[in-house]
């Protein structure tokens, strides 16, 4: 065995060869734990990146729905075609935007306005209680006070979605 001043080795051992290997141990442990942290780091990053992709897709959707809403209560709507059928539907300049109006009673009708949104494969739709002022042919919307909804009332339930994105019912 021989020593100097800081260390002593004994026959085969050669010194600082153990603290390598540990050190080197160390960094392989270090690479993997961070490169497991980035694996899971990059999931949390893709999942929020396609969770702000689906909310820009509703916003754009439900604020078309609404424009589609407000453009049915600037159009004349002809009294003939309502009478003719239960649901009346005229699509926008913008093809995915529709309004759609139906008759409950007399003078009271359900205007309802939708945007079909590709990346849900539905129409997102808001819904508004009107009154109709006849002019000739035309009728004229108001929009009754309170008689905003975004679903569909419970007792119109079965018949308030019967237009869709391929066209059906439509002008």
């Amino acid at each position: 065995m021989s020593c100097l001043i800081t260390t002593c080795r004994s026959g085969g051992e050669k010194a600082g060869h153990s603290g390598g290997n540990a050190l080197l141990l160390m960094i392989m442990l270090l690479l993997g734990i961070s490169l497991m942290m980035l694996s899971v780091l990059h999931r949390f990053y893709q999942t929020e990146w396609r969770n702000g992709q689906d909310e820009t897709a509703f916003y754009r959707a439900d604020a078309g729905s609404a424009s589609a809403l407000e453009w049915g209560l600037t159009l004349a709507w002809s009294r003939k075609a309502l009478n003719e059928t239960p649901f009346y539907c005229r699509t926008a300049p913008d093809p995915e935007l529709k309004s759609c109006l139906r008759r409950l009673r007399a003078n009271k009708l359900l205007l309802q306005g939708s945007m079909f949104s590709p990346r849900f494969k539905q129409n997102i739709t808001h819904y508004q209680l009107v009154s109709a002022r006849e002019e000739g042919d035309n009728m004229i919307l108001t929009a009754l006070p309170q008689g905003w909804s975004d679903f569909c009332p419970p007792d119109l339930k079965p018949g308030c979605n019967r237009h869709t994105e391929t066209g059906e019912n439509n002008e």
